[in-house]
């Protein structure tokens, strides 16, 4: 494979680009200056060329998925479309926890946008050197709870850790993800691009990717990713209509859920978990306790409701590490 060529150096309208700040499945980021002096930094999003884009991803990173037949396949959609997509969402909302942008700017070579410059840390960086940030959550779910009162805004759909950005006092959502017919390698298909991590389903459920969120912070270990030795199964603590679940989509090749056979309670990893928090969490998951079994649960049915039970115990929440 040939080696990419790097945006450092080019000039973009009045922005000279100096560095490259990152890199995710299907785009680079840079650090650009302003020329005439005038405006701040930016940063600017360009698409992958397509020889560019790999299906070896990392756990946690965004993918695009397609569901044949009942089993899960990689796909390479148009990088460039995907981003002129996402562009033109954010840029269609008036939020404070949603990134400024540009209009996207697409030609042969491919698609990119300028954005705004952000000064601060994921929700992921900053768990990972201290106690779990218990006003964050609330305020993300805020967020979503605001947003989603907004006519036409249905869904995030790539919600976790590396996509919240905590800058200030002020929360902001990257990256959204895409659900529908797009134009990939393979074919016009109907993709899902999401972190699976976040969304098993692959579909749009910003709800059960905020449970997941959030038993990770507060347990310190993602649900669908904890423990692979199969001698910690753990059956005995699952109702039947959980295992039946798991079961039917390993039937098909689907794995997401598995790892729910080894699934730890809250307070097995948190002993200091109040029974509302720990009620909570479960919830989060679609899941319930009843006589010492986990069984399904409806779970959530707004942002509305999460912060409306999570608020009373922020001070739970604060008292983890």
């Amino acid at each position: 494979m040939q080696e990419q060529m790097s945006w450092v150096g080019l000039q973009v309208g009045d922005y000279l680009v100096e560095e490259q700040l990152g890199e995710g499945a299907f785009s680079y980021v840079y650090r650009a200056f302003d020329l005439t002096g005038l405006k701040p930094a930016v940063a600017i999003k360009v698409s992958k060329p397509p020889e560019f884009i790999s299906l070896n991803r990392k756990v946690r990173a965004t993918s695009a998925k397609v569901l044949w037949s009942g089993f899960v396949q990689d796909v390479h959609p148009d990088s460039a479309k995907l981003l002129s997509i996402q562009a033109n969402k954010l840029r269609s909302f008036q939020h404070s926890s949603l990134l400024k942008v540009e209009t996207p700017v697409t030609d042969s070579g491919g698609c990119y946008y300028i954005m705004e410059l952000l000064q601060g840390q994921t929700l992921r960086q900053i768990w990972e050197t201290a106690a779990v940030p218990g006003h964050l959550l609330l305020r993300l779910a805020v967020s979503l709870s605001e947003l989603s009162h907004v006519h036409g805004w249905d869904f995030h759909g790539d919600l976790k850790p590396e996509n919240i950005f905590v800058t200030g006092d002020r929360l902001v959502l990257l990256d959204p993800g895409f659900f529908g017919k797009i134009q990939c390698r393979e074919g016009d298909l109907q993709v899902s691009v999401t972190t699976p991590e976040y969304y098993p389903d692959l579909q749009p459920d910003d709800l059960l990717a905020f449970g997941i969120i959030i038993w990770e912070a507060v347990c310190g270990v993602h649900p669908l990713l904890s423990g692979q030795d199969a001698a910690n199964d753990l059956p005995h603590s699952l109702g039947e209509d959980v295992l039946q679940q798991i079961e039917a989509r390993e039937l098909a090749g689907r794995f997401e859920l598995s790892p729910l056979r080894r699934l730890q309670k809250p307070e097995q990893t948190k002993p200091w978990l109040n029974p509302q928090l720990r009620n909570l969490l479960l919830k989060g998951l679609r899941l319930e306790e009843e006589n010492g079994k986990i069984h399904r649960n409806e779970g959530f049915k707004s942002f509305d409701e999460v912060v409306n039970e999570l608020s009373p115990l922020l001070n739970q929440l604060q008292c983890s590490g």
